[in-house]
């Protein structure tokens, strides 16, 4: 190699473990990709087919068995550093399990010493990173790359590996189901215990003799294989690899008589060996075959049982009981009927039926509803074989262990309805239209989740929504913008709730040409990314609003001198000011005109919605500024009309239903009457006291159609409010359905100092999803089942726990208020909306870094701060101890990690202030000693380095300086003033 070649060799290992240091999973992946297309198209080989050919072996077995001096990537991967070895060393030692994963996927040799002579496995002392490794030996099992398994267990991973997954199947499980007999046999020789069980008590023999690979079958007795083992669970429960048999050139393999004969023995006996596998832990198994046993799949003689049954099928008898796991599916459908009988045991491979209809043009659509699916079904351990029929009546039962999907508009009342019938043989899904089959098969896939590897019982669920809209409004404008990425997976959680509506609030965050001054400094979203994000809604059956506050909402836009002569009060920007102006001048044309054309650049980008929310939020300020004098000749009502005509007619010129907030009218309902015709009222509410139902019924009684909006109250609060949000959703739901409403959107706001992440508000989320699904929900239910539905739908948690720990520590406040009393806060006046309009009116621990500690803490004390801390401290062990398996899962939990800080510190500034306060007179900063000051300066400052890191991890840059407002305005107040 001439020497440039070898410096820039240096450099690429460089830039690789750099990138491997900094945690940077895109950009490692980057080069590694870069180096393999140098590979493929001006490295090594040309035409696939035609080099394979060539070779004798396919090309990824060439890498892996021989060395290539032209060989770019393999020589950057296995390249010897002489303090860390290869980048492999270094990414197992720091237990960074996507780099581990990316590196082995690419070919990494695990085999290479570094200069103490270990390996990079010798230095495997985690679980997950464990499982990276098993993952690796189990795909490259699959493939039949007999150089790839040699190396991995000459590194030393066990050859009785797990896949972790709940069917526990091992290495020679996985080669006997999908290797070929040269795989088997390596296995073999390198001692895998050939009559190791699954969790269904299936050995690898159990799985050849079903697939008919004599060869195989063959290789396993020679080495020793029981005939009489007998499965303890599934569809081969009780019988032996003999009983499987369906040949007679099996049958005489079998029967040899150079088989050993052994006492008939259960599996889990004597007969197995002493040789314990290496399990894989739960969140890392995500392989892209994720083969469970194929016995699970029915042998020959039973599946013809079974279609016998189907032919003269008579229905099984209803239960008794139902199963605890069906109350995990959420939303709660409507009405489940348990049967009985024998179980349905799915094959790790599903049969999808989609019969093509001549009548019926939705055929496309069906297909990519189960395309956008497929990764959640393979995530649980199942892949997805899309089979099309021409016609039902012809084809009907011809498919075992199959998801049949039919869309039958005429057979349903409501639409959005759907009918799932599970048998022992399959699965009949039967929906009212596109939307109802895509909440159908959520459903399917929440109880395969749920019942993986145990069965499912036979059952009927027969569901509907009892709201026609189920939306979310999330503001991404204010102290948080997150990224795509974060975006995307929240639509995916709120889409598998059977959300069909989110409305994004990006009033200082769209990219608005000709208004740069706002947004330069905000990573703004283009508006590219917001057809993205209407296409990613659009296949996952959500529609997304777009959200215009065309009024108020302009606090930030004000304080440009550009725009200060808009406003309905014109005054000097002062950062440190608790409410600034935000309100428009109503009888302003330009500000009207400036309206408009915000209007017309967001509308265009939202082309798949009917609606446009344009807020009128009123302002404390509104009709006392530039307005006041029309205002007192017309009235403040007039005025608030004539405006909102104005956007009326916008709306409609673009073909849009204008929503706006009901709020404002509060004091005049007789203006309910006098609104344009088609518009849709939002009725809004955060607290428990707001009276959804005396408002709804004024606007069902003026023949306005409405939609309720309840608050999460996450925004203000560190860490949510579980008890409350619940209670608000419920009210809400109720007063919607007594009152005959559209729909609901729940409301998640963001404000200067937005501390508390994205996961706190999905506990709210899920309990108005479902609410608005099903009302008549038991709220007792409710709280009982959500941290279970969290722990395994949301958060994909193995352990169980994560939502338990996440709804608990949503009940700080309450926790921290003694004899559970409820917090006195300042009333917030219910005709306006946006939480920057109203003022204070947060939770204990957010007012105490909102008024820099000048709060009422008398309802605290020693005990109940105690008991709050050591709950904070509970959850945090949970979180610490749960294993996720969802998008974002490392990010998440860094960002709970500082919550749990920021919590902690308040709490630490709680009890300071207490053990300090002077008798009769308030808290304050200034009564604390000046070390106790300086000791909470110093963690402060170390909680804001942390935050800001944790933040950018799934948020853009943009907003950080908001979002650190809260924490960074009390520093000053810490600090002596010779350093303030």
């Amino acid at each position: 190699m001439m020497m440039d070649d070898e410096e820039a060799l240096k450099e690429s290992v460089s830039n690789l473990r750099s990138a491997i240091l900094l945690h940077r999973t895109d950009i490692i992946r980057s080069i590694l990709s870069t180096a393999a297309d140098y590979r493929e198209e001006d490295g090594l080989f040309g035409d696939d087919e035609e080099e394979e050919a060539q070779l004798g072996v396919p090309k990824q077995f060439y890498y892996d068995e021989y060395d290539d001096p032209y060989d770019i990537l393999k020589m950057m991967m296995n390249y010897v550093d002489n303090d860390a070895g290869t980048c492999l060393h270094l990414a197992t030692k720091l237990s960074y399990a996507d780099a581990v994963r990316a590196l082995l996927a690419a070919g990494s040799d695990p085999t290479i010493p570094n200069k103490e002579g270990a390996t990079s496995f010798d230095y495997c002392t985690d679980k997950s990173i464990l499982g990276v490794y098993n993952e690796e030996l189990l795909q490259a099992t699959a493939n039949s790359n007999t150089p790839r398994v040699r190396k991995l267990l000459k590194a030393g991973v066990s050859v009785n590996a797990s896949d972790g997954a709940s069917s526990d199947n091992k290495a020679l499980h996985w080669a006997a189901s999908y290797g070929n007999a040269d795989i088997v046999k390596l296995l073999c020789e390198h001692e895998a215990n050939v009559n190791i069980t699954n969790k269904a008590g299936v050995t690898p023999l159990h799985d050849a003799v079903n697939r008919g690979d004599l060869e195989i079958v063959r290789i396993l007795l020679e080495y020793g294989a029981a005939t009489d083992i007998k499965a303890k669970e599934g569809p081969c429960k009780g019988k032996t690899a003999l009983n499987l048999v369906t040949t007679v050139e099996m049958q005489e393999l079998l029967t040899s008589p150079v088989i050993r004969e052994e006492k008939p023995v259960a599996n889990g006996a004597a007969t197995q060996q002493a040789l314990d596998s290496e399990s894989l832990p739960s969140e890392t198994s995500t392989l892209p075959l994720t083969p469970a046993s194929t016995s699970s799949l029915p042998s020959t003689p039973l599946f013809k049982c079974h279609l016998q049954t189907l032919s003269g099928m008579t229905p099984p008898a209803n239960s008794d009981t139902l199963d605890p796991l069906f109350r995990l599916v959420w939303p709660h459908p409507q009405v489940t009927t348990q049967m009985k009988g024998p179980r349905f045991f799915p094959t790790s491979v599903l049969p999808i039926v989609i019969f093509r209809e001549l009548k019926s043009d939705n055929f496309q659509e069906i297909v990519e509803i189960w395309n956008t699916v497929e990764e959640s079904f393979q995530q649980v351990g199942y892949s997805l074989d899309l089979k099309v029929v021409g016609e039902a009546s012809t084809r009907r039962g011809s498919v075992a262990s199959s998801i049949e999907c039919h869309v039958c508009p005429h057979s349903f009342n409501k639409s959005e309805s759907y009918r799932i019938t599970i048998s022992t043989v399959k699965v009949l899904i039967t929906a009212s239209d596109l939307p109802g089959l895509w909440y159908a098969v959520n459903t399917v896939l929440q109880i395969f989740r749920l019942f993986h590897g145990n069965g499912i019982p036979q059952a009927q669920i027969n569901d509907w929504p009892d709201l026609k809209f189920r939306g979310v409004l999330w503001d991404v404008s204010t102290g948080r913008v997150p990224t795509l990425e974060t975006v995307f997976s929240l639509i995916d959680i709120l889409s598998a709730m059977k959300i069909n509506q989110l409305q994004l609030y990006m009033q200082n965050t769209f990219s608005f040409a000709g208004h740069e001054t706002v947004w330069r400094n905000n990573t703004a979203y283009d508006a590219s990314d917001i057809i993205k994000i209407d296409s990613y809604c659009k296949r996952r059956y959500i529609e997304l609003v777009p959200h215009v506050d065309s009024l108020s909402g302009f606090s930030q836009w004000l304080k440009f001198k550009m725009y200060k002569h808009l406003a309905e009060e014109e005054v000097d920007f002062d950062p440190r000011q608790q409410r600034l102006p935000s309100s428009l001048c109503p009888t302003n044309d330009e500000s009207i005109t400036m309206v408009l054309g915000l209007h017309a650049q967001t509308f265009a980008c939202f082309s798949s919605t009917r609606f446009a929310h344009v807020g009128l939020d009123l302002a404390p300020e509104f009709g006392k500024g530039k307005s006041h004098v029309i205002a007192q000749a017309k009235g403040v009502d007039e005025v608030y009309m004539g405006h909102l005509r104005s956007m009326h007619r916008s709306c409609c010129r673009h073909g849009r239903t204008l929503q706006f907030w009901a709020n404002a009218l509060h004091d005049d309902p007789e203006q309910l009457w006098n609104l344009p015709p088609g518009v849709i009222a939002m009725e809004y509410g955060h607290t428990v006291d707001h009276d959804f139902f005396k408002y709804c019924k004024s606007l069902a009684d003026a023949g306005i159609s409405f939609f309720v909006c309840p608050g999460t109250g996450s925004w203000n609060s560190v860490c949510g409010n579980t008890d409350e949000s619940i209670a608000v959703m419920n009210n809400a739901v109720q007063a919607a359905v007594s009152c005959n409403a559209l729909g609901i959107v729940i409301c998640d706001w963001s404000l200067p100092g937005h501390v508390n992440p994205l996961s706190v508000s999905i506990p709210a989320f899920l309990a108005g999803a479902g609410l608005a699904w099903k009302a008549s929900l038991d709220l007792a239910i409710m709280k009982s089942t959500l941290p279970d539905v969290l722990s395994h739908h949301v958060f994909m948690d193995s352990s169980g726990t994560f939502g338990r720990a996440l709804m608990d520590l949503g009940t700080t406040h309450s926790n921290l208020i003694k004899d559970g009393s409820l917090e006195s806060r300042v009333p917030s006046d219910n005709r306006r909306v946006h939480p920057v309009a109203q003022g204070p009116g947060s939770q204990l621990l957010w007012r105490l870094l909102e008024t820099e500690g000048s709060c009422n803490l008398d309802k605290v004390t020693s005990d109940s701060l105690q008991r709050a801390v050591r709950q904070i401290r509970n959850c945090h062990k949970t979180f610490i101890a749960a294993e996720l398996k969802c998008k974002q899962k490392t990010e998440i939990m860094k960002e709970l990690e500082v919550l749990v800080e920021i919590l902690l510190f308040t709490t630490r500034i709680c009890r300071s202030l207490i053990l300090n306060r002077k008798q009769n007179s308030s808290t304050s900063l200034k009564d604390l000693p000046a070390i106790t000051k300086t000791d909470l300066a110093n963690k402060l400052l170390a909680l804001v380095d942390i935050y800001q890191k944790a933040y950018l991890l799934r948020n853009k840059h943009g907003g950080l300086l908001s979002a650190l407002q809260l924490l960074q305005n009390f520093l000053p107040h810490l600090l002596p003033k010779d350093e303030n």
